[in-house]
């Protein structure tokens, strides 16, 4: 099942990059490892708005609350950002920063870094998508 859910920027910035791989949620939509979450980022400062991008993550663990000090009906997931059809992840800011080597998402692509990045071919930006289902 997919899941869209609301991530404010540290959090969703430190998911992207790797750093952050789980999530503590409310269980209120009875999340199962397997499941697909699209988190988008969201400024709760005064304007309360979307920034527009997101990132796809699998749920890949869950430990139900209930126990080992986590709240009743809460639950914590353990995250993997999603492989796309090229076999990798999406890319680290500082993996964009220093720009992929040629090649490096599989495409056979001749580009060299910083020109080419894996989602050039693949039709999406993981700024702005979530990416293919």
């Amino acid at each position: 099942m997919i899941h869209e859910l609301k991530c404010r920027p540290p959090y969703f910035n430190d998911v992207r990059n790797g750093i952050k791989t789980f999530e503590i949620r409310n269980d209120d939509r009875h999340f199962s490892v397997g499941d697909r979450l699209v988190l988008e980022e969201f400024d709760p400062g005064w304007q309360e708005k979307y920034t527009g991008r997101r990132v796809s993550v699998d749920v890949v663990y869950k430990v139900d609350g209930g126990q080992f000090g986590i709240a009743k009906g809460y639950c914590v997931l353990g995250v993997r950002l999603h492989r796309r059809a090229t076999g990798g992840p999406e890319p680290t800011t500082a993996q964009q920063a220093k720009g992929m080597p040629r090649g490096a998402c599989g495409c056979g692509s001749t580009k060299y870094a910083p020109d080419h990045k894996p989602w050039d071919h693949a039709g999406w930006n993981p700024e702005h998508d979530a990416g293919p289902a």
